[in-house]
C-alpha cells in the first residue's frame, strides 16, 4: 500500500465514522489481499449502511464522497446496474476511489474478502460470522451429498 492509499483511508474513515447512518466501513477488492496491491490500485470501500437510511444516503451519496477528501468527479455506476455505487477520483493523493454504499443486511451477499475497518456495535462482526457459517455450513452439506453419492454409485 503507498502512503497516498493509506493517506485516503486516514482522512476517510472518520468522516464515514461520524455519520450515525453508517454501521461499518470496510474495504475489498486488492485491499484484501494485499500482495495484489500497488501503486495503481484504488480503493474499494464498503460502507453497510441502517436499511431504514438508504433512501436518505442514496439521495445524500455525492455530498457524502465531497466530504472525505478533494473530490474531482464523481458517478453512481448505473451502466453497470449498480446505482448505489460511487464511482470517484480524488485529488492529492490523486486515487479512484469506489464507495459502495449497502444496506447493513446485504454485505453478506458480497464475494470478495472484507476487511472491516470501522463497525458501530459490532455490526460488521456479526455479519461476517453469519456469513463464515453460512458459506462453512454449505460447505459441508456439498461434501456430505458428494460422499453419498460417490459411495452409492460404487455400490452399484
Amino acid at each position: 500500500m503507498t502512503g497516498g492509499q493509506q493517506l485516503f483511508i486516514n482522512r476517510a474513515l472518520p468522516v464515514l465514522r461520524r455519520d450515525a447512518r453508517v454501521l461499518g466501513v470496510a474495504l475489498g477488492g486488492s485491499y484484501g489481499n494485499r500482495e495484489a496491491m500497488d501503486e495503481f490500485s484504488g480503493l474499494d470501500f464498503v460502507v453497510a449502511v441502517n436499511p431504514a437510511d438508504m433512501d436518505d444516503v442514496r439521495a445524500s451519496m455525492g455530498e457524502l464522497a465531497a466530504l472525505l477528501g478533494p473530490l474531482l468527479a464523481c458517478f453512481p455506476a448505473v451502466h453497470i446496474h449498480m446505482p448505489d455505487l460511487l464511482i470517484c477520483m480524488y485529488d492529492d493523493p490523486i486515487i479512484h476511489v469506489d464507495l459502495d454504499f449497502v444496506p447493513a443486511d446485504a454485505v453478506l451477499a458480497r464475494a470478495d474478502q472484507l476487511v472491516v475497518l470501522h463497525e458501530r456495535d459490532g455490526a460488521m462482526t456479526a455479519l461476517a460470522d453469519a456469513a463464515a457459517t453460512a458459506r462453512f455450513g454449505a460447505t459441508v452439506r456439498v461434501a456430505a451429498d458428494a460422499s453419498l453419492l460417490w459411495h452409492d454409485c460404487v455400490r452399484f
